[in-house]
């Protein structure tokens, strides 16, 4: 992965949060980082962005739909 701007990065986390049916907040008290929200607003799961790419990542193959063409 070619890394841009922290906010292109940004970008393409909520882009691959949306793909799985989540969202991405950022949180502004201690410990800072995001959190990925589902439709009940529940939190799945929080880190650094580069922690929910990864996180993502692995949901994305779960549901099988990771071939070519689909990122």
């Amino acid at each position: 992965m070619i890394m841009g701007t922290f906010e292109d990065f940004r970008q393409q986390v909520t882009a691959n949060a949306e793909r799985v049916g989540l969202a991405l907040r950022r949180r502004n008290r201690a410990p800072y980082g995001f959190e990925l929200i589902n439709e009940h607003g529940d939190v799945p799961t929080s880190g650094t962005l580069e922690e929910l790419d990864g996180y993502l990542a692995d949901q994305w193959v779960k549901t099988g739909a990771d071939s070519v063409g689909d990122r």
